[in-house]
Formats: structure tokens, sequence, C-alpha cells
């Protein structure tokens, strides 16, 4: 199974869940994670997530591939965090507008 994780769970990484969900069923393992713990239940509540993930380096161990949906300012300090928890090939993008 391929595991994803999503991080920032707002407007737009809530709805890619979603997206993901109606698209590959439970085919695939959707791991959230929100600076705001009570917004990455929100997610999970509403089936955009699986579960959730307040630890930020341990939501993406195993992941295939981890979308960021936060704010641009917020990517650096994100990738920085993540990347010596990431499997060998996860693919890594993210919704940023510039």
């Amino acid at each position: 199974m391929s595991r994803i994780t999503i991080i920032g769970l707002g407007l737009i990484g809530g709805s890619l869940g979603m997206s993901l969900r109606r698209a590959f069923g439970k085919s695939v393992e959707l791991v959230g994670h929100d600076i705001s713990y009570s917004t990455a239940k929100m997610a999970q509540r509403r089936g955009a997530v699986d579960s959730v993930s307040a630890n930020l380096p341990r939501a993406v161990e195993t992941a295939t591939m981890v979308i960021i949906a936060t704010p641009v300012m917020a990517i650096r300090e994100i990738l920085e965090t993540i990347a010596p928890n990431l499997s060998s090939g996860c693919i890594v993008t993210d919704t940023a507008s510039t």
C-alpha cells in the first residue's frame, strides 16, 4: 500500500486529501499533519486523511509521497525538518503558488 503524507490540512491540503481518497479509495494510506492539531483531527473526521501525526518527522516516515500544502514561507523549514526522515525514492511536492 502506498502512503501519502499531507502537511497542512487547511482548504488546499484537506481538499487534496479528499480528492486522493475519491481517486484511489483505500488502496492508499493518507496521513496528515498540521501545526494545529485540532485542524488535523477535523480533517480526519471529514475523511481527508486516515490518521494524523502531531510529530512532523514521524509523519513522513515510510511515505512514498509527501505533499506540502502550507504557506510559502514555511516550506523551507518543513523541508529541513523532514529531510532526514524521508524514505529513499520518496516524492516531495508542494502546492505553493510561487
